[in-house]
């Protein structure tokens, strides 16, 4: 009696082998998750793109706003061109290249330039107030 000839043994290995997958899938995505958390990206693009969107509701055409990120240097360093995003009403801030990010939406009709300068060995976010 092969194993292939007994519908209960089959059945058995069907169950089993799903179960290791599903588990599998799970341990992964959580390791993903941990592994994001645990560098301090998130934190980061959240605090960045909440202080951002304050900053940028109350400001005035003229304004230059100034964000020091250098608690953040590396993350900006290997992403500093797609890091931060200002357009269409939002606020997206991505350390991560091919991650989602954290976006936050702002009230303000004005247009933004946004840069990065080096002040003292400290790197600023400079943000332009447009009309």
């Amino acid at each position: 009696m092969s194993l292939f000839n007994n519908k209960k043994g089959l059945d058995l290995m069907h169950s089993t082998i799903i179960f290791i997958v599903l588990n599998l899938i799970f341990f992964l995505a959580m390791f993903a998750f941990v592994a994001r958390t645990g560098s301090n990206v998130a934190l980061y693009e959240q605090m960045y793109a909440k202080e951002i969107v304050l900053a940028i509701d109350q400001a005035r055409p003229g304004t230059t706003i100034s964000i020091n990120v250098e608690d953040s240097r590396g993350l900006f360093e290997k992403n500093l061109v797609e890091g931060v995003k200002i357009s269409n009403g939002e606020v997206k801030i991505s350390l991560k290249k091919g991650a989602k990010g954290y976006s936050v939406n702002y009230f303000s009709d004005y247009t933004f330039e946004r840069t990065f300068n080096e002040v003292d060995g400290n790197l600023f976010l400079k943000i332009q107030v447009e009309e």
